[in-house]
């Protein structure tokens, strides 16, 4: 795997976790982390 597709996949992550972030809060449903 190259470095460039690890860096790719930790923004996408990390996107994704605030987008559920920002519906949780939308919602008012407290956000569960691992």
């Amino acid at each position: 795997m190259q470095s460039k597709n690890i860096d790719e996949m930790i923004i996408e992550l990390y996107r994704y976790e605030n987008a559920r972030e920002a519906d949780s809060r939308r919602s008012g449903v407290p956000h569960k982390r691992n």
